[in-house]
């Protein structure tokens, strides 16, 4: 099965879902598959390793959650405090924490239009944004909740996102992990897209993140392969959150709908549920995917940079259906 999964990789690069890719899949901590294959781009034929960075675009949530977690451990925070405890726009607002970290709040508007008109006041603009007054019983997946949920991070920590991030990979090892943020030092990354002729390389490629100086709770982290699996199986390992509290994570807060949310995880996959198989995942929209096989202790990290070929480029899809398949 290895082998297949493999040929398959070969076969989706050789077709364009990108430039290059690495694969890593933990066991039970141990390292079951570690594959890379292709190039940065069509330019630069530096090959891709399992620690090529690369910009996980939403799956910075999942990092999010994990700093919002443990500040929860630590006693710091409460995902049932109400969001108005830190943030005073939140006033008239029922919303809690844990609705914001479970997609359930439901703004319903367009960061697009936000960044567009704002531009340079595009921050100040969102965190005046009148919330929801109530939660959902269904999931709305959306990128303004989590950037909340990094404000209200800061504010605890009374210190930058960047820097909190910072000190999340250091404590637990993650190298090859870093932040895309612009007039820093720079690591070394394939191009994220070519964007109104622009190379999009080494700064994070989500606007709305970029706006804000590089990083926000939904976006603006970047990571390798190796790295990205490390970080899954903290998880599992209850190094995020202890191991008796795993459950909470990996649970269903949807009350309606057929999308199942977890805590910063949940189960669908492009609109195919995973949940029946109990797989909690979390795909990027540049084309990484971290995925996680409770039961089996297994994870699964894949990156690739599928938005250098365009946005509406989703041939990736069909090669992370057949991982999640995989390590079912």
């Amino acid at each position: 099965m290895d082998k297949k999964i493999i040929s398959n990789l070969k076969e989706a690069i050789n077709d364009g879902i990108s430039p290059g890719c690495a694969l890593v899949v933990l066991r039970k901590g141990k390292e079951k598959i570690n594959f890379s294959y292709g190039y940065f781009s069509d330019k630069d034929k530096t090959k891709v390793t399992s620690d090529t960075l690369f910009d996980l675009a939403s799956i910075t949530k999942l990092y999010t959650a994990a700093v919002i977690l443990q500040l929860q451990e630590a006693g710091e925070i409460n995902i049932h405090d109400k969001v108005a405890v830190y943030l005073p726009v939140f006033s008239k607002s029922e919303l809690r924490i844990i609705d914001l970290l479970t997609h359930r709040a439901n703004f319903g508007l367009k960061l697009s239009e936000y960044r567009n008109d704002l531009k340079e006041k595009f921050e100040t603009a969102i965190f005046n944004v009148s919330p929801p007054a109530k939660s959902t019983p269904e999931v709305h997946y959306e990128n303004i909740t989590y950037i909340f949920l990094g404000r209200i991070i800061e504010i605890i920590c009374q210190r930058p996102l960047k820097e909190i991030f910072s000190d999340f990979f250091d404590k637990f090892g993650l190298k090859n992990t870093g932040l895309g943020l612009k007039n820093k030092k720079k690591f070394i990354s394939p191009p994220t897209e070519i964007r109104k002729g622009l190379v999009i390389q080494n700064s994070t490629h989500d606007e709305s993140a970029d706006l804000m100086g590089g990083i926000a709770g939904s976006a603006g982290i970047f990571a390798s392969a190796s790295d990205l699996a490390i970080f899954g199986n903290l998880w599992l390992e209850g190094r995020v959150i202890a191991g008796n509290n795993l459950n909470k994570v990996f649970a269903d807060y949807s009350k309606k709908g057929n999308r199942s949310q977890g805590l910063g995880w949940h189960q669908d996959l492009y609109g195919h549920s995973t949940k029946n198989r109990k797989i909690y995942l979390h795909p990027g929209y540049t084309g990484c995917l971290l995925a996680v096989h409770v039961s089996s202790n297994t994870v699964c990290a894949f990156t690739c940079n599928r938005t250098y070929y365009g946005r509406d480029n989703i041939k990736h899809r069909e090669i992370m259906k057949q991982l999640v398949d995989f390590i079912s």
